[in-house]
């Protein structure tokens, strides 16, 4: 509807946004006059001139028509109102058109709703410029690793009769170049009449696992060569898939068949072992710590030769002949040697057990693990909602975490140093013996047999420990679940005055903790005795063995001491390996619960085969109507003969528990509308919005060549749920979330006109500022209506080509929610709202597209403005005429 009309040879030109328009209208008022702005194209009330259209030169009309398009909405505005003064034979305001005074972006049909006007229209199309627009034809690609290469498709939107070329580059992010795919640094050149150009990134296969990665590529603004790059989808993310399992593919078939149970826990965590070596991070540190150790077993070797010529040779009450037999001048100077090698030894222990802190194993493994757990949780199958709740992931996140890597995978490498020390004693004690006079077979067989009975007995004990550490895990893991009941449900246990069963509860939770950790105690108590027992008994048989064949001559006093020194060092170091052999098996169980996470099922593989098969239909439609902006702005939303099925996936042991089965049979919606969707409750119009949003897929199962889902790839689309949600930070920053930083619709001035627009409080606008505190919990601190209108000003401020937001008017009063849809209209017909003024008018018009907002309506104002309503029920989808069907209030629940 334009404001404006020019009136030629007495009929009517309507002021059109095309180009082709806008050269009809300069034509047609030839017989009546023209305006012409100034030769320095200044414009305003004082700087206009009417001239003969006799004078008027062909360039000078297509100058009028470029400034047209060009200029800002103000000086347009003034523009028109000066020629309906001077010229008011040509040009008139329509009659029919209330034009609001303090409202000059808009018109309103009287009884209608409102509509952009003719110049914000012009300024919005980019239908009328010739110079080559270029953008990825999606957001984001998908791929499997095992693929070779993944293909990003470039389109031209327009200016397909010019040569233009782009410099494209790829950017790390959770994938790494030279390990998960080859970087690229290129250019793409587009011939004449080229519409599309793609960008093959080689990528590389390997058989460990490493969860979803991602990595960008981008187009270079500063190395376009006559062309523009879009404000959509300069920048893509690349989503490469992993075919792994972790932590290992040997174990994978028992893994994903639920059958974890059947795989040992030691050989289970050895493979995850495995899988730290082969992150270069993590391998280089364990490397160089399991190094060290073995260099401190090498030191306790020094140490007790040491002791040996110390007490045989130094101290010994002999002459200097065995010095001699040393090599050392004298005892004095011997025993300076010995002083300072263990002040050395000590020196570079030390050194080495700060610098070990260095390298990162925890950290690096930590992040590893930690980054896997957050991985597999965001890109899990919603068929297992019902498995994963919020104590769940924290636990894993941070006991189940720490468990495995500072218990577990530490433990399995100081089991390294122990074994190694282990070995390195007794060839100490067989050097010793053999290299006395006579060293007795019995302390030979001691030597040999001691480390069999400790390890029998380690072995002997291992699963009465480990099922009392996991009777003593289970009623911990009771205990936090029902604290998180009792925290979650606080307000259910207060209205049915139920608190006394809740203290009965966790009175007996806290028994059941106290009775299993009684238990393991007792179990672990035993197990340390049991090994004191067998130490005592075999150095008591080496002592009186021993001892008597010192006394007879036939074995050193210093070989004597240090191997009993040897055999009491060796029981503790078994000690020590029998802790750490519990403190790795009991971190089993925290490994099978991460295993059974980390190996969720993930709908990442539907997402590639919708994404690619959406890029598709895209650049197939537009290939056949030709490429310019106005192709990709008239591709409609569609979807037909779609089927959900929605699934509760109780708990991680059971099947499917609950499942629900939706059809979807046909829908078009066209790009630039506001569209309600309503129906009965219960019937599927959420699901359908949470289609239309990207935020529900469809079932793969069967008929997928009779189904369509096609949302065209290159638009942004935003789904806005139904629960309003802030997470920890400033205001700011939760309206801008999502937004790059510096990015112009995240621009302070603009988002707080958005919720002006909106209708947020002014005390809270105040408090929108990017240097904020960010310690607020917004979502507790807020009322209900406070909240709506945030979560819907953030939607807006977002800016996405399509809005598809769950009732927005709720928990707010009638004049608020009118204020909403109003808001939603406007955002629709201005094709965004709240330009910001840092971009250029030039910018805005090549990129400004039109916006598509659908919403789940409960008000009949919504009805009123919609473009389109269609009711969702168990009979289908169907489009509501309004003039001749009546809307039931139970289809706006």
């Amino acid at each position: 509807m334009s404001r404006w009309k020019w009136r030629p040879s007495g009929r009517w030109s309507t002021i059109s946004s095309s180009s082709v328009d806008l050269e009809r209208a300069a034509a047609a008022s030839s017989g009546g006059g023209a305006y012409c702005p100034l030769a320095d194209g200044g414009v305003s009330r004082e700087s206009t001139t009417i001239i003969p259209n006799a004078v008027m030169s062909e360039q000078a009309k297509a100058f009028v028509i470029q400034w047209f398009l060009d200029c800002d909405l103000d000086d347009g505005t003034e523009v028109m109102k000066e020629i309906e003064k001077q010229r008011p034979d040509i040009v008139h305001r329509d009659p029919n058109i209330e034009i609001d005074p303090g409202e000059d972006e808009t018109v309103q049909l009287v009884g209608q709703r409102l509509h952009p006007s003719p110049l914000n229209s012009a300024r919005s199309s980019i239908s009328g410029w010739d110079s080559p627009l270029l953008q990825f034809s999606a957001p984001k690609y998908y791929c499997v690793e095992n693929e070779e290469t993944v293909t990003l498709e470039v389109l031209r939107l327009s200016g397909l009769d010019q040569v233009c070329e782009v410099r494209y580059f790829t950017e790390d992010g959770s994938a790494v170049a030279g390990v998960n795919y080859q970087p690229q640094d290129g250019r793409l050149r587009f011939n004449v009449g080229d519409v599309q150009q793609n960008i093959k990134i080689p990528l590389i296969d390997d058989s460990s696992w490493c969860g979803v990665l991602e990595f960008r590529v981008e187009l270079d603004r500063t190395k376009a060569v006559n062309c523009e790059i879009s404000e959509h989808n300069t920048s893509a993310r690349v989503q490469r898939l992993d075919d792994d399992c972790f932590p290992t593919n040997k174990y994978a078939k028992e893994i994903r068949h639920n059958e974890i149970a059947k795989v040992s826990s030691i050989l289970l965590f050895f493979e995850y072992f495995k899988l730290n070596l082969s992150d270069p991070k993590v391998s280089r540190g364990t490397w160089k710590v399991m190094l060290l150790g073995q260099i401190m077993n090498l030191f306790l070797i020094v140490r007790l030769y040491a002791g040996v010529i110390l007490v045989d040779h130094v101290l010994a009450p002999t002459d200097d002949s065995s010095a001699n037999d040393m090599m050392i001048t004298s005892k004095s100077n011997m025993l300076v040697v010995l002083i300072v090698a263990g002040v050395l030894m000590m020196l570079l222990s030390h050194m080495g057990s700060i610098r070990k802190y260095s390298w990162g194993v925890v950290g690096n493994a930590r992040m590893h693990l930690s980054l896997g757990i957050a991985n597999a949780f965001l890109h899990r199958d919603q068929s297992t909602n019902g498995s994963i709740n919020e104590a769940i992931l924290l636990e894993a996140m941070t006991h189940d975490t720490e468990t495995i890597i500072k218990v577990g995978y530490t433990s399995f490498i100081r089991l390294f140093q122990l074994v190694g020390e282990i070995i390195m004693s007794m060839l100490f004690q067989l050097s010793a013996i053999l290299a006395s006079e006579s060293g007795g077979l019995l302390t030979l067989g001691l030597i040999a047999v001691f480390p069999i009975l400790m390890g029998f007995l380690i072995w002997a004990r291992l699963e009465t420990t480990r099922t009392a550490i996991q009777q003593r895990r289970s009623v911990d893991q009771q205990l936090a679940a029902d604290v998180n009941d009792m925290v979650s449900k606080f307000s259910l246990i207060r209205d049915f005055q139920m608190k006394s069963w809740v203290m009965d509860r966790h009175a007996e939770d806290i028994g059941r903790v106290s009775k299993s950790d009684r238990h393991l105690s007792e179990v672990l108590e035993h197990n340390r005795y049991l090994i004191k027992w067998l130490t005592i008994l075999t150095t008591s048989v080496f002592l009186f063995f021993g001892g008597l064949t010192v006394i007879q001559g036939g074995l050193r006093l210093g070989v004597f001491l240090s191997c009993m020194k040897v055999f009491v060092s060796m029981s503790a170091t078994w000690a020590r390996v029998y802790t750490e052999i519990l403190q790795t098996y009991g971190s089993t169980g925290a490994l099978e619960r991460i295993v059974r996470f980390m190996n969720m099922p993930t709908d990442a593989d539907q997402h590639m085969y919708w994404a690619r098969m959406q890029r598709h239909l895209t650049i197939e439609a537009a290939q056949q109507k030709g490429a310019a902006a106005k192709t990709f702005d008239s591709l409609p939303i569609q979807i037909s003969n779609l089927k959900v099925v929605l699934k509760t996936h109780l708990t991680s042991k059971q099947l499917w528990d609950m499942e629900t089965k939706l059809e979807f049979s046909k829908l078009t919606i066209k790009q630039g509308q506001f569209v309600c969707l309503i129906g009965p409750h219960g019937q599927g119009k959420s699901t359908l919005l949470r289609l239309l949003g990207g935020a529900q897929l469809p079932s793969m199962q069967g008929g997928l060549d009779q189904c369509l889902w096609f949302i065209p790839s290159h638009l942004h689309v935003l789904h806005v749920g139904s629960e309003p949600l802030f997470y920890r930070g400033n205001l700011y920053n939760n309206l801008t979330y999502g937004q790059p930083i510096g990015h112009p619709d995240a621009e302070l001035d603009r988002v707080r006109r958005v919720c002006r627009r909106v209708g947020v409080p002014e005390e809270l606008i105040a408090r929108i500022d990017p240097e904020a505190p960010s310690d607020a919990k917004w979502a507790a601190t807020l009322h209900a209506s406070a909240l709506v209108l945030l979560v819907v000003a953030r939607a807006l401020i977002a800016n996405p080509d399509v809005l598809c937001i769950h009732k927005p008017v709720a928990h707010v009063n009638l004049a608020l929610g009118r204020r909403i849809i109003d808001t939603l209209r406007d955002f629709v017909d201005k094709r965004g709202l709240e330009a910001s003024h840092n971009e250029s008018s030039y910018n805005a018009v090549k990129t400004s597209r039109p916006r598509t907002c659908i919403i789940t309506s409960t008000t009949a104002h919504a009805l009123e403005v919609a473009d389109e309503i269609y009711k969702v029920s168990s009979e289908g989808i169907h489009l509501v005429d309004t003039t001749t069907e009546a809307v039931r209030l139970d289809d706006m629940c």
